[in-house]
C-alpha cells in the first residue's frame, strides 16, 4: 500500500539489484548486443554476396520467427524457464558457429541464410521464458518493476553497442569473425545464466501444485477501433523493416561508408531510441493521444525525406536519431491507444497478435526494400519509406480521432496508477496496459476487503472512494483514504494477508489481478506469464534485507531501512532464557539471526520461530504489553531495534498502510 508521494528510483543499477536480478540482466544485456551485432553483420554479408536482394532476405528472416513466437511462447510456458534460456544459449552458440564456419568456408548464402532463419526462430523463445523467469528472482512487486526497467534500458543500450560493434568487427575482421565473436559472447551469456537458474528451486519456476497448462485462446475477435490500431502498429513496423535493410544500401552503396559505417548509421536511430524512454513518460495522464500520435509520425517520416534529398553523412546522423525517437515514441503511443480501448480479458489475445503482426511486416518491409530500390533507386526508395506515415496520417485521420476519443474515457485509472510509487518504474505502454486490466468494485461500510492471514492472497487494491482501517491483530495501525492503495505483496507471489482492511465507509474501489500484473510488468511477448510459485527465496542475511522483509517496514526506502540496522543492536540470549515475557511492556523488535526458539501463552507452546523469523512488530507502534512469551529453544542471537530508533529514521512513523 502507499499513500506517499515519494517514487521509487526508475533504473535500477546491477550493484542495488537483487543478486539474480543483476545475473539476468548482465547475461541478457550480452545476449542483446550479441544480437543486434548479428543482425547488422548478416545485412552486410548479404549486400555483400547478393546485393540488395540479399540484404533484404537477411532482415526477411524474421517472418518464419513470427509464427515460431507463438510455439516459443507455449514451450515458454510449459518448460521451465532457466532452462529454456539455458537451452536458447546453447542452441544460439552451436548456430551462430555453424554460420561463422559456413562464411568461412565459403558455404552459398543460401546456406548461411538457412542457419540464420533456424537462429531467429530459437531466440523467439527467449523473451517468454525471462518475462516467466523474473518475478522468481525479486521479493517485491517494487522490485520486480525497477528490474524490468532496467532490462528495457539494458536492451536499448546494447543494440546502440552491437549496431557499432558490429560494423567495426565485420570490417576490421571479416563476417565469419564477428559470427564466431557473437557466439563467443552468447556463451559467456549463457555462462552467466546459469548462476541465475540455481537461485531458483529446482532450476525453474515452480508452478505449485495442480498447476494446470495455460488453456489454449479462443478464436479472436476484433473491433473496427482496435483492428485500426492494430493495422498502423503494423505499417510502424513495415516502415522500420524497410529502413533496416535500405540503411545498409544507403551506407555501402549511396554514402560509400563501408562496414563501419552502416553500424554508425543504425547506432544513430538505436540512439533515437534509447531517447524515447524518458520522453516516453510525457504520455503518461494525457487525455488525448492524437496529438503524440502525429507527431511521432512526422518524426517517423520527415527525415528520411531529408536524406533522401540530402545523403551526407553528419546531417543523416542527426536526422536518424531523430527518426529513432519518432519510431519509439509511435509505438509506445500505438500501445497506449490499444491498451485504452482493450477489454481487460481480451488483452493477452490482442497483445500476442499484434506483436506476431508487428515481427511479420517488419520481415515484409525487409524484403520489401529490395524491391523499391529496383524500381525507384536507393533514393526514391529512402523518399517513399519517408512518405509512408504521412500517408497513414491522411488515410486513418478521422478514425483514429473517433478511437482517441474513445480512449480518454479510461484516463483516470491511469491517473490513479500513475500516482502509486510501485507503478512509477513501468514504462509508459505497461502502465496503460496494467489502467486496461484494472476491474471496480464497490465495497459496503463494516466489510473486510481482506483478512490478515488469509492465504490466498493474488489483488492488489486502489481507493478512489472512502475511509478503510488496516488492522494488525486487532490493533488500527493505519487508515486509508483516497489516493492509497493496499495488498501491494500479492501482486508477486502467494503470501499470507499480513493485515486486516475493513470499510469504514462505503468503498470504491480498483482491483488489479497478480496475472495482469505479472504480464505487462514483464513485457511477456505474448500477453501472459505463469505466476511464480511458493517455492522458498534465498534467506536473506544482511540486516537491512532481514528488515526488508518484515510487512511494517516494506513501505520505508532501501536507505532509511540501512540506516535502521545500523542502529539497531546484536545480542545472544542462551537457550531456555526468555527473550521477552507475556504482559511485560514492550518497545522493541526483534530478528531471528541464528538458532531457535518457542512463543509461549503461558506454559503452552504456541509456534517456533527460525533463522529470520520475527516478533514484536506491533511494539513499534503502539504502547501495549507483550501478548507472549517468547523462550530461546537454543542459543540465539538476535537482532533488536527499538522505537526511539524508528522514529529517528522515520519520524513520522512507519508507512504501515503497505503491510497488507
Amino acid at each position: 500500500m502507499n499513500t506517499t508521494r515519494r517514487g521509487p528510483r526508475i533504473g535500477l543499477g546491477l550493484a542495488a539489484a537483487p543478486p539474480g536480478v543483476g545475473a539476468l540482466t548482465a547475461s541478457f544485456g550480452l545476449f542483446s548486443l550479441s544480437y543486434a551485432t548479428v543482425t547488422l553483420a548478416l545485412a552486410i554479408y548479404g549486400f555483400g554476396e547478393a546485393g540488395a536482394l540479399g540484404a533484404g532476405l537477411a532482415g526477411a528472416r524474421v517472418i518464419p520467427a513470427a509464427v515460431a513466437g507463438i510455439v516459443g511462447g507455449r514451450v515458454a510456458a510449459r518448460a521451465p524457464p532457466g532452462l529454456v534460456l539455458l537451452g536458447v544459449t546453447t542452441s544460439e552458440v552451436l548456430l551462430l558457429s555453424a554460420v561463422g564456419a559456413g562464411v568461412l568456408a565459403g558455404a552459398p548464402f543460401a546456406v548461411v541464410l538457412a542457419l540464420a532463419i533456424v537462429d531467429a526462430v530459437v531466440v523467439m523463445a527467449y523473451q517468454p521464458a525471462q518475462a516467466r523467469l523474473l518475478p522468481a528472482l525479486v521479493r517485491t512487486p517494487s522490485e520486480l518493476t525497477a528490474a524490468a526497467a532496467t532490462l528495457s534500458n539494458v536492451k536499448g543500450a546494447c543494440q546502440v553497442a552491437g549496431a557499432l560493434a558490429g560494423g567495426v568487427l565485420i570490417e576490421a575482421a571479416g563476417a565469419a569473425a564477428t559470427f564466431l565473436l557473437a557466439a563467443l559472447v552468447v556463451a559467456v551469456a549463457g555462462g552467466v545464466m546459469v548462476s541465475v537458474v540455481r537461485r531458483v528451486p529446482g532450476g525453474e519456476v515452480p508452478i505449485g501444485a495442480g498447476a494446470a497448462d495455460p488453456p489454449d485462446p479462443p478464436s479472436l475477435g476484433i473491433d473496427s477501433g482496435v483492428a485500426r490500431v492494430m493495422a498502423v502498429s503494423g505499417i510502424r513496423s513495415f516502415v522500420r523493416g524497410l529502413w533496416t535493410t535500405l540503411t545498409t544500401i544507403v551506407a555501402l552503396d549511396l554514402m560509400g561508408l563501408g562496414e563501419s559505417g552502416v553500424g554508425l548509421l543504425m547506432a544513430a536511430a538505436g540512439l533515437g531510441v534509447f531517447m524515447a524512454l524518458p520522453a516516453s513518460g510525457l504520455l503518461v495522464g494525457r487525455h488525448s493521444l492524437l496529438a503524440p500520435l502525429a507527431a511521432a509520425l512526422v518524426l517517423f517520416g520527415a527525415p528520411l525525406l531529408l536524406i533522401a534529398a540530402v545523403p551526407e553523412l553528419w546531417f543523416a546522423l542527426g536526422l536518424l536519431a531523430l527518426w529513432g525517437l519518432g519510431a519509439a515514441l509511435a509505438d509506445a503511443t500505438v500501445s497506449s491507444l490499444l491498451f485504452r480501448i482493450v477489454a481487460g480479458p481480451e488483452i493477452a489475445r490482442v497483445v500476442g497478435a499484434v506483436e506476431s503482426l508487428k515481427l511479420a511486416l517488419g520481415g515484409g518491409g525487409a524484403l520489401a526494400a529490395p524491391a523499391l530500390v529496383g524500381a525507384f533507386g536507393v533514393r526514391g526508395a529512402i523518399a517513399f519509406t519517408g512518405a509512408v506515415p504521412f500517408a497513414l496520417l491522411v488515410v486513418e485521420w478521422r478514425g483514429l480521432r473517433r478511437v482517441d476519443e474513445v480512449a480518454g474515457r479510461r484516463v483516470e485509472r491511469l491517473e490513479l496508477l500513475g500516482r502509486v510509487p510501485l507503478f512509477r518504474a513501468l514504462r509508459v505502454n505497461a502502465l496503460e496496459q496494467t489502467a486496461a486490466a484494472l476491474v471496480r468494485l464497490e465495497v459496503p461500510a463494516g466489510v473486510e476487503v481482506v483478512r490478515q492471514d488469509d492465504p490466498d492472497a493474488r489483488r492488489f487494491f486502489l481507493v478512489e472512494d472512502g475511509i478503510a482501517d488496516v488492522l494488525v491483530d486487532g490493533w488500527l495501525v493505519a487508515t486509508l483514504g483516497p489516493g492509497s492503495s493496499f495488498g501491494e505483496k500479492a501482486l508477486l507471489r502467494s503470501v499470507p494477508r499480513a493485515a486486516t482492511v475493513r470499510a469504514r465507509t462505503q468503498l470504491r474501489l480498483q482491483a488489479l489481478d497478480r496475472a495482469h500484473f505479472l504480464a505487462a510488468a514483464t513485457s511477456a511477448p505474448d500477453g501472459t506469464v505463469l505466476e511464480p510459485g511458493e517455492g522458498p527465496l534465498p534467506a536473506p542475511t544482511e540486516p537491512a534485507e532481514l528488515l526488508r522483509v518484515v510487512p511494517l517496514l516494506t513501505g520505508l526506502e532501501q536507505s532509511a531501512l540501512e540506516k535502521m540496522a545500523a542502529l539497531g543492536h546484536r545480542h545472544t540470549v542462551r537457550a531456555g532464557d526468555d527473550v521477552v515475557r507475556e504482559g511485560e511492556p514492550g518497545d522493541c523488535f526483534y530478528v531471528l539471526l541464528e538458532g531457535t526458539a518457542g512463543v509461549y501463552s503461558g506454559e503452552r507452546l504456541i509456534r517456533t520461530l527460525a533463522r529470520t523469523d520475527y516478533f514484536g512488530e506491533i511494539a513499534l507502534l503502539h504502547h501495549v504489553p507483550r501478548t507472549a512469551t517468547v523462550r530461546s529453544l537454543t542459543d540465539v542471537r538476535l537482532f533488536s531495534l527499538d522505537r526511539e530508533a524508528l522514529l529517528r529514521v522515520s519520524p513520522d512513523g512507519l508507512p504501515a498502510e503497505q503491510l497488507v
